[in-house]
């Protein structure tokens, strides 16, 4: 196995950024179509997408990658639906749910026809087909969620990882149908098999954490304000405070604390919002532009509640 030298590493990745940020996006850059390339291509969208920096350069990289594996490789090709898959996750990330099921299709194609039915490829990207499916409101999720399940319970433990991933995710399709107490069976499931395998500081229990605190602050149950904080300090611990993931955290603890009509404690948490979107985009964002009027708005209520206390 060739070990390759961490300057080595540093030097292509800065190589190919180079050539990523001066290609006009029209037309993907060209570069000598090795395997080498395509690895540090993919190696450098995922250092852009943990960092969470270069968001449009992250599209541009696995774009290219498919695009070298495509020349390279037969259609039928497990790294061509890696690719895919690579996409497919990245613009469920942007909300672009029609063309992440596009690409996602198109890994499955791929590995219906070269995987073993029960390799954990195919588990996983069933159960990432069935999220871009909830995401758009379409009762496919169920669907896919189920297939996924199925080749699971036959094939591996009950406390196999995946298994908390497919009960998040089924989780959250029974909060859309509307089913609270599977939802919350569901949610159990994760956290305890997350617990099982990562212990209690591990970004999966943060998740299931999280989505437990989505479905207690829905049915309006006093938990849900326990389970965000427990997501939070895992993510903070994890991430630091300048992450989009404690943003989200945050921003469900403004959220609860605006419904118990304590707007100060729902300012707090939305400011630091504010304050971690203004620092990761442009002050023309979108988010961060409807983030600022809910910040006015709250500013609003609080002054509101001042006057009339001073009656």
């Amino acid at each position: 196995m060739m070990i390759i030298k961490s300057d080595y590493i540093r030097d292509k990745l800065s190589y190919i950024e180079s050539k990523v940020k001066n290609d006009n996006k029209q037309h993907l850059f060209n570069i000598n179509t090795t395997a080498e390339d395509i690895f540090m291509h993919i190696l450098l969208a995922e250092l852009y997408r943990i960092q969470e920096i270069n968001n449009d350069m992250i599209e541009i990289l696995f774009l290219k990658s498919l695009e070298i594996n495509i020349k390279i490789y037969e259609e039928n090709n497990s790294l061509i639906a890696g690719n895919c898959n690579n996409l497919g996750l990245y613009y469920i990330s942007q909300g672009y749910y029609e063309k992440a099921l596009k690409f996602l299709l198109s890994a499955l194609k791929i590995y219906n026809n070269i995987l073993d039915k029960k390799d954990l490829k195919l588990v996983r990207l069933y159960n990432n087909i069935s999220e871009c499916y909830r995401l758009m409101n379409n009762r496919e999720a169920s669907f896919f969620s189920l297939i996924s399940l199925n080749i699971l319970i036959q094939n591996f433990e009950i406390t196999h990882p995946d298994f908390a991933n497919l009960y998040n995710t089924s989780g959250l399709i029974n909060i859309s149908l509307g089913d609270y107490t599977k939802a919350e069976e569901y949610f159990y499931k994760s956290l305890n098999i997350n617990k099982y395998n990562w212990g209690n500081n591990h970004i999966t229990t943060a998740q299931s954490y999280f989505n437990l605190g989505i479905l207690f602050r829905i049915t309006k149950n006093e938990k849900a304000l326990e389970n965000y904080y427990k997501s939070l300090v895992i993510r903070e611990r994890i991430f630091g405070k300048i992450h989009l993931s404690v943003a989200e955290n945050y921003y469900e603890l403004s959220s609860v604390y605006f419904e118990k009509k304590d707007y100060k404690k729902a300012y707090f948490f939305l400011k630091n919002v504010v304050e971690i979107y203004k620092k990761k985009f442009s002050v023309y964002n979108a988010q961060f532009i409807i983030l600022k009027n809910e910040l006015i708005f709250l500013e609003e209520k609080i002054l509101e509640n001042k006057r009339r206390k001073y009656k």
